[in-house]
């Protein structure tokens, strides 16, 4: 499995509820944590408000990969 699925599984799991605002996700600005981090991957959880998105990208070029 690999860590994205794993992260995702744990996610839904609710293992990551504590780190979730209190008041909740905003419903007016983007939301963000990083859930992980190690020498070879960042996840994040992001939440978008209705009306804004972003195109499937990565940031490998951020890296000079």
């Amino acid at each position: 499995m690999h860590a994205t699925d794993r992260a995702a599984d744990n996610v839904l799991s609710g293992d990551y509820d504590h780190l979730l605002p209190s008041a909740g996700v905003p419903a007016d600005d983007r939301w963000f944590s990083r859930i992980h981090g190690d020498d070879e991957i960042d996840i994040w959880l992001i939440s978008w408000v209705p009306g804004h998105a972003t195109e499937l990208h990565d940031h490998g070029g951020s890296l000079g990969r």
